[in-house]
């Protein structure tokens, strides 16, 4: 039988407290400064941007927002692969709805240029993506003349117009006013850069609350699945309790990588969910093994007490989850080399928060699961004694 070298049950309160201080840190950051989420969650519109030379990111944000009349986001961009840099402008709220006197306005000007092709409003027309669609007759040879006839009309810049012959469906996309207004101010302000925009990307506020609760559901399920797969696979050494520890171990995990985000400023997007989804995945990892440990024990030395099972057990699993949690931290770590020498602020709001959540898996699979359960076990049997007592 191998002596214990640490006693996790001892130490179990002190990192409950360093867990529960980062915890409050983290909740006052987040009262003072919110948290920065992309337009996956709260909606939005991104403006993307090419350029010549160098771009003083403050006199573009101060451009931008003077002719938005909000507060926006400017950010750089560097293409890895080509070097090639990109000014990112995000919005936090463009309505992104076509108007009807807009769509009348569009039909009233194809209908003047394609007299032949007798176009109509679709019925099922959706324009919140900015996309107005018509039907028309016969075969449509260009749709260069009538895209310059639209700006015209309309007085916008960057409408396209695109057609599909098998559903005879003509697609008029319609950037909004404030898009248009963005890249006016921006080539008037950096008029030597050569301000090209190469792409937008709008999200509207009611997709963005539908895809937040379907993050929620699917941390909620699976939280549930772990709740289950431990209950039935350790249902000898504490079943259902066990993996509600499990659960809470996990739980702390998410908010530690949660808390990375909101500290370092990150930009909280739809990578964020599988950073999540891959903690999970490490963490139950780590506590699987030490539980997996503790049943072996429980079955080998039956007479073993509660507190020295755990303590044997989880040190018997240090050298394991130690190493592999070292391995994936420093390959994780190279991730966020890269990502800050060249800029990377996509891979950077990945790299940092998935970190700090390896390292978290493994300090509550070691630290906290098994010792909290010890401690809920304890007063489970103490409070069944004395009620057998009586």
């Amino acid at each position: 039988m191998l002596n214990k070298t640490f006693d996790f049950i001892k130490s179990r309160k002190i990192w409950l407290s360093v867990y529960a201080v980062i915890i409050v840190a983290a909740i006052v950051v987040l009262a003072v400064f919110g948290a920065n989420l992309s337009i996956d969650f709260k909606g939005g519109t991104v403006l993307n941007y090419s350029f010549n030379g160098s771009i003083d990111l403050d006199k573009a944000e101060t451009a931008v927002e003077d002719a938005v009349g909000q507060k926006v986001a400017v950010s750089e961009n560097t293409n890895f692969a080509t070097g090639e840099k990109s000014l990112v402008v995000t919005l936090p709220s463009v309505k992104a709805e076509v108007t009807e006197s807009t769509k009348s306005e569009i039909l009233k000007t194809l209908n003047t240029n394609l007299a032949d092709n007798k176009i109509t409003l679709k019925a099922d027309a959706n324009s919140q993506d900015n996309n107005v669609l018509f039907s028309f007759e016969g075969s449509i040879k260009e749709t260069k003349t009538v895209t310059t006839k639209l700006e015209e009309a309309l007085g916008l810049t960057g409408i396209t117009v695109s057609q599909d012959v098998a559903n005879k469906t003509l697609t008029v996309a319609v950037p909004s006013a404030i898009e248009s207004s963005v890249t006016a101010k921006l080539q008037k302000t950096f008029a030597d850069n050569k301000v090209e925009n190469i792409g937008s990307n709008t999200v509207s506020g009611t997709i963005a609350s539908n895809f937040f609760l379907k993050c929620l559901v699917a941390v909620l399920l699976a939280g549930i699945l772990v709740v289950v797969y431990v209950g039935i696979r350790f249902r000898k050494i504490g079943g259902i309790s066990a993996g509600m520890f499990a659960l809470l171990a996990l739980l702390l995990d998410c908010f530690m990588a949660f808390a990375a985000s909101v500290f370092f400023r990150l930009e909280i997007d739809s990578n964020f969910m599988s950073v999540i989804l891959t903690t999970l995945g490490y963490s139950l990892n780590d506590t699987i093994v030490v539980y997996d440990r503790i049943r072996e024990n429980n079955r080998l030395y039956p007479e073993m007490g509660l507190r020295e099972l755990i303590n044997t057990s989880v040190n018997q699993s240090l050298g394991r989850t130690v190493k592999t949690t070292v391995a994936t931290f420093l390959a994780i770590i190279a991730i966020v080399v890269v990502a800050e020498f060249f800029g990377l602020s996509t891979l950077r709001s990945f790299a940092i928060p998935m970190a700090v959540g390896i390292l978290s898996g493994c300090v509550t699979s070691v630290c906290l699961s098994s010792p909290l359960w010890y401690s809920w076990k304890k007063g489970s049997d103490a409070r069944k004694a004395q009620k057998e007592a009586k």
